[in-house]
């Protein structure tokens, strides 16, 4: 079965470290969602 998981960007320090862990997550195999604000961009 296949993890989901739904990660939010909220603020430019947060798209680093979202940027590490969405790489990660992908590499695991997992299902990720991304939504990410304004400010996160």
């Amino acid at each position: 079965m296949t993890k989901k998981l739904i990660v939010a960007i909220c603020d430019a320090s947060g798209s680093i470290c979202g940027v590490t862990l969405l790489n990660e997550l992908l590499v695991q195999g997992v299902q990720v969602h991304v939504i990410i604000s304004p400010d996160g961009r």
